[in-house]
């Protein structure tokens, strides 16, 4: 009887371990290691009327705890077709995390141009930059993955666990487990 009521014990004790936060599990992702995986993807062009090419290079990304967003900014050169002028600067574009749990993947969404500054930059020519940029955006981050989750990262000593949701949580993308 002693005996069956140990191993009743025990049980009840490794089964309990899954509430626990460090058993339970997170899948945190650093700013930097989005930054390495995003720079995969740069530098972007894209040809507005063909009187515009943008070019988007160098992304560096920041986490933002306080609104749960992701901001990246990027070196921005511009080239008018016309004038063979050439512009460069920066833009900051932001979004919030959103993970699809069907194919495993964190996306941006709602992607929006927050800054763009480049010197001697007209105002006409600023609103057909932030439409472009704005373009960009969406075809680069929001409609492609930022990173796709192996299976192996959401089990830990061989229990399985199901994403739950996606935090900024300092200097930290976090991937709930529950």
């Amino acid at each position: 009887m002693t005996r069956y009521l140990l191993i009743m014990l025990t049980a009840v004790s490794l089964g309990g371990c899954g509430a626990l936060p460090f058993v339970s599990g997170e899948v945190k992702m650093s700013a930097d290691e989005l930054t390495q995986r995003m720079a995969k993807r740069f530098p972007v062009e894209k040809s507005v009327a063909g009187l515009l090419d943008v070019t988007l290079a160098n992304p560096r990304v920041a986490l933002s705890e306080a609104d749960n967003r992701i901001t990246t900014d990027f070196m921005i050169d511009l080239k008018l077709a016309l004038t063979n002028k050439k512009l460069t600067g920066t833009v900051r574009i932001s979004g919030r995390p959103d993970y699809v749990p069907e194919t495993r993947s964190l996306f941006l969404r709602d992607a929006k141009v927050d800054r763009i500054r480049v010197d001697n930059m007209s105002d006409s020519l600023s609103t057909a930059v932030a439409k472009a940029t704005s373009t960009i955006a969406r075809d680069m981050l929001e409609d492609k993955p930022l990173h796709v989750f192996k299976p192996e990262e959401f089990s830990k000593y061989g229990v399985g666990y199901t994403p739950d949701r996606i935090i900024v949580r300092g200097d930290m993308l976090v991937l709930k487990l529950r």
